[in-house]
């Protein structure tokens, strides 16, 4: 498992804020790669999502 902050730089993610939150990375989300290939090409390309689940708020 890696810490999904360590991968931002090296992937050249910009400076982000996250709504009502204090943490500047996500506590729970995740990154999926996927390789592809362009059929008619052949070009290798690669999709990138970041899936951040929402925190579940309480009032106290």
């Amino acid at each position: 498992m890696i810490n999904v902050a360590s991968l931002f730089s090296p992937l050249k993610i910009k400076s982000y804020t996250l709504p009502d939150q204090f943490e500047t990375t996500p506590i729970d989300g995740k990154i999926v790669f996927q390789k592809w290939r362009d059929n008619h090409s052949g070009e290798a390309l690669m999709k990138l999502n970041i899936f951040i689940n929402q925190p579940i708020k309480s009032e106290i």
